[in-house]
């Protein structure tokens, strides 16, 4: 198939961020910047050192779990974003479609009693989840996690939506992945270095590219939040060697 042909998924299909996944030491390395934000502690995995934070519709899984590549990614990159989950109409479709179309599989093979989560590989090891919207009030997290009590009543806070993701990329690599995310995903162009995938609460991806002597090194450098009116700027930024992991609000 002529790459130039490729008709990337229906925008109808994805349906927004379902969560974002951020890999640390531990929990405590986070926690306390999970509830400046805003984040309440919602649900632990049952098996895994695993745990979902969730403000309004927003939802941020942490995971501190004993995992080889995890592990690595943590001890070169530091806290970081490693995953991106694509809410869809039905997540094991759209992934078999763009497997087809040459995306190559990463998908989380669950443990007994877990779900399975289709994915694809993103830039620099990094991850792309596809999950199913929920249906009949059964979602991926009642399986896999266990709530804590007395705290649904915590989850509204000041948190719109998730706003844009910056990735570092190779000199030169910018148009590439711009390609990449049009073609699979159907991201429409802002402008020569950024994407915004269509829908209410567009979603926005910029792509920054490193000097000649950061090279190899492609990784989500900030998450940037839409605050609801009248809430407080923040810029908080983690640095591990000489990559920077920011969390902004604007």
């Amino acid at each position: 198939m002529d790459q130039n042909d490729i008709t990337p998924l229906s925008t109808a299909n994805l349906l927004g961020i379902e969560f974002i996944e951020i890999v640390a030491p531990s929990l405590e390395s986070v926690t306390p910047l999970m509830t400046e934000l805003g984040f309440s502690l919602y649900a632990k995995h049952r098996r895994k050192n695993v745990f979902l934070f969730q403000q309004n519709q927003l939802k941020i899984i942490i995971n501190c779990s004993q995992d080889p590549t995890l592990e690595a990614y943590v001890g070169e990159m530091g806290i970081a974003l490693f995953a991106i989950a694509f809410k869809c109409d039905d997540a094991s479709t759209a992934h078999a479609e763009l497997i087809k179309r040459g995306a190559w599989d990463s998908s989380n093979h669950s443990g007994p009693m877990e779900v399975n989560i289709p994915g694809i590989e993103g830039m620099g090891g990094t991850l792309i989840y596809l999950v199913d919207q929920v249906r009949d009030d059964l979602s991926v997290y009642d399986i896999d996690f266990k709530t804590i009590p007395s705290v649904a009543e915590k989850l509204n806070g000041s948190l719109s939506h998730f706003h844009e993701f910056t990735i570092q990329v190779d000199p030169d690599r910018t148009q590439t992945c711009l390609t990449f995310f049009e073609r699979l995903f159907g991201f429409q162009a802002n402008d020569v270095t950024s994407l915004q995938l269509p829908g209410k609460h567009a979603i926005s991806l910029r792509f920054v590219e490193a000097s000649d002597e950061q090279h190899n090194t492609e990784f989500f450098s900030k998450i940037t939040f839409k605050a609801n009116e009248n809430s407080p700027l923040r810029h908080q930024t983690f640095a591990s060697n000489d990559r920077a992991f920011a969390i902004e609000v604007i």
